[in-house]
């Protein structure tokens, strides 16, 4: 996942994924928090609980893990504990949401009505339990910085190309080779189809200081939970920072 910010950084956000309108009747959910909206991902079912809901119906959703991006995010996997039922939209549920964090409720912006609605899923008839493959393993194909009002949006951006039937995750973890520090996230894939691994102006799962060494290296896991439990050989890099502090 990725926090797309163009002109201003808020104070906080809720993401889910899929994007799309549509749920498999064994897809997993993701959902990520942005700054002050953190807490609530790293409180999720202890405090804050999260579930589906359609009409008189609520599905818990379980936590199967839970990673700390670098800069200002945070995401959880979640599972359902019981059947989707074919064909029901079901709206995804935070409870004890108020004022304190900063978030009324949980919507996504719907370009084409020009406005907010709750984020909702349509569950559909089909099951996927095929795991993902590779066609070809990740290679790195380019290094962008590019300033803006906050600061600089930073990546190290991959190219790939998977087998799957359903959307992929890419778990993807970084490895400084100097500090010896290790940082995993799940990512998509960008719109033109390639891996970017970083930051963008207000936040991003992985921040790189300038003049250290790193290698990467990243494993498939699909929206249905179906992973080939599989990690790529490590890929060598330098920092795509160039700079003083990022």
């Amino acid at each position: 996942m990725s926090v797309k910010v163009v002109a201003s950084c808020s104070s906080s956000r809720i993401w889910a994924y899929p994007s799309t309108t549509e749920l498999n009747q064994n897809s997993i959910i993701v959902v990520e928090g942005y700054a002050r909206s953190q807490r609530v991902i790293d409180s999720l079912n202890a405090g804050y609980y999260i579930y589906l809901e359609s009409g008189k119906q609520k599905i818990e959703l379980e936590v199967i893990e839970t990673c700390k991006g670098m800069f200002l995010i945070t995401q959880a996997l979640l599972r359902p504990t019981s059947k989707l039922t074919a064909g029901k939209t079901y709206n995804l549920i935070i409870s004890n949401l108020g004022k304190k964090d900063y978030i009324r409720d949980l919507s996504k912006w719907n370009a084409e009505k020009k406005e907010y609605e709750p984020i909702s899923w349509k569950v559909s008839s089909k099951i996927d339990n095929e795991k993902p493959e590779w066609i070809t393993e990740p290679k790195l194909v380019d290094q962008t910085m590019k300033w803006y009002g906050c600061g600089p949006a930073v990546y190290a951006v991959f190219d790939l190309k998977i087998n799957d039937a359903s959307s992929s995750l890419i778990k993807t973890e970084l490895y400084n080779t100097q500090t010896k520090e290790t940082n995993t996230y799940y990512l998509t894939l960008s719109d033109a189809g390639k891996l970017k691994v970083g930051h963008g102006m207000c936040s991003g799962a992985f921040k790189f200081e300038a003049k250290q060494h790193y290698k990467i290296r990243f494993r498939l896991i699909d929206i249905s939970g179906n992973s080939n439990n599989k990690m790529t050989e490590w890929i060598n890099f330098d920092s795509p920072y160039k700079g003083g502090d990022s």
